[in-house]
């Protein structure tokens, strides 16, 4: 009988800690949730003024996937030596590895640059607008239906997209057509349609 109470305490005990892992881990959750939300409206903030003040509206920013994300840098908006600045190019998911980025890596990170082509992989996390050319480049028809530019898939089962409009939206795999577990394609093979004019290259 003592055997069996003190089996029954210990499994007590056991599912106390579990779920209270749980519970952490569930409002660990949402606050990265809602920091990426706010990185990606103030990034976009940048964005949006920049075409609006544009004659060339979003052409001014003629970069794809993460090139585009970046180019915030490029502009001079966001200080290539202030990493406060940067951390909105990062999911808050991968902040310890932000954190410990060596600041040198933005050095050069001029329009120039981008449009030659620099390797900016290691310099975000966000996927970003395939704005170059072709079909998915923001156009004003593009505009008037508000199309997803910036997309921070780095949070277990969402995936966070920054809109033309300034809006902010949180969609679920399930919600995009993805599979239960992944992974997130961007890209025009992309079973999600919001996705397939992003690329996190």
């Amino acid at each position: 009988m003592l055997a069996t109470l003190v089996v029954v305490l210990i499994a007590a005990i056991g599912g106390y800690f579990v779920l209270q892992a749980q519970t952490e881990q569930a409002a660990q959750r949402e606050k990265q949730i809602a920091q990426s939300m706010d990185r990606l409206r103030s990034l976009m903030m940048f964005m949006v003024v920049r075409a609006t003040e544009s004659e060339k509206g979003w052409a001014v920013m003629p970069y794809e996937g993460k090139r585009f994300v970046v180019a915030s840098v490029a502009f001079g908006d966001l200080a290539a030596t202030r990493r406060e600045q940067l951390e909105i190019l990062w999911s808050p998911a991968l902040d310890e590895q932000f954190q410990a980025m060596d600041l040198a890596a933005y050095e050069g990170l001029t329009r120039k640059a981008l449009a030659a082509g620099r390797d900016v992989s290691a310099l975000t996390s966000h996927a970003g607008r395939l704005n170059a050319a072709g079909a998915c480049a923001v156009t004003p028809e593009a505009l008037d239906r508000g199309v997803p530019i910036l997309a921070d898939a780095q949070i277990e089962g969402v995936v966070i997209l920054g809109f033309t409009s300034g809006a902010v939206k949180q969609y679920t795999y399930e919600e995009l057509g993805l599979p239960e577990n992944g992974p997130v394609v961007f890209g025009p093979d992309s079973p999600a349609e919001l996705l397939r004019c992003l690329s996190d290259k």
